[in-house]
């Protein structure tokens, strides 16, 4: 894992062609909050609001979990997004 919770920004000696097993998705992101308008947000968030857009919850966690949720992603069984709370 790399990024602030890795603790790493780089893997030495990675190669994503030849490591990352066939069916594997591997996926990144390295945008900003600025990169979508407050009306395109507006827009997803009503979508979801009417039904019209379902989104797969999966299990939810008290942020002091949240070990146990990475535990639970990195062995692929969210079954969904997960949802850790700020309480």
């Amino acid at each position: 894992m790399t990024g602030i919770l890795g603790g790493k920004w780089t893997l030495p000696d990675f190669h994503p062609m030849g490591d990352v097993p066939t069916g594997v998705k591997l996926t990144s992101y390295s945008g900003e909050a600025s990169d979508i308008s407050a009306e395109q947000l507006q827009s997803y968030v009503s979508l979801v609001e009417s039904g019209k857009l379902k989104l797969k919850v999966g299990p939810r966690f008290e942020f002091d979990r949240l070990q146990e949720a990475h535990k639970l992603m990195d062995n692929n069984l969210a079954n969904g997004k997960i949802v850790i709370e700020l309480v």
